[in-house]
């Protein structure tokens, strides 16, 4: 029978070194304590960040207005457009509806496209 020869092991850390507080050795090597590479150029998590130069975000619009032909100016200065708001585009400041599902209020349908 050939006699199998293994590889050389990784040398290992002398029992009498010291680790710095808060870190492992592991195989040899000294593990933790490197500085987190997320810094300052990353935002909260639901934050836009900031737009590019070369390229700017379009406006938000309201879904409703949008979907009944309203021009893209209408539509953004809508309540509807923000977050929370409520579409007031139809006649006398009434709520439009959706014209998928029939909702006037936070449908999950999806804009439509120009």
């Amino acid at each position: 029978m050939p006699t199998v020869t293994l590889p050389p092991t990784i040398s290992q850390i002398p029992d009498t070194q010291l680790l710095p507080e808060g870190r492992v050795a592991v195989a040899g090597t000294i593990i933790g304590g490197a500085q987190s590479t997320r810094g300052a150029e990353n935002h909260p998590i639901g934050k836009r960040g900031k737009d590019k130069s070369w390229k700017i975000r379009a406006p938000r619009r309201c879904k409703y207005c949008v979907q009944h032909g309203k021009s893209d100016e209408e539509a953004a200065k809508c309540p509807g457009s923000q977050p929370v708001g409520i579409c007031t585009g139809g006649l006398l400041g009434a709520s439009l509806q959706c014209l998928s599902c029939g909702s006037s209020i936070r449908c999950k349908c999806k804009m439509p496209h120009k």
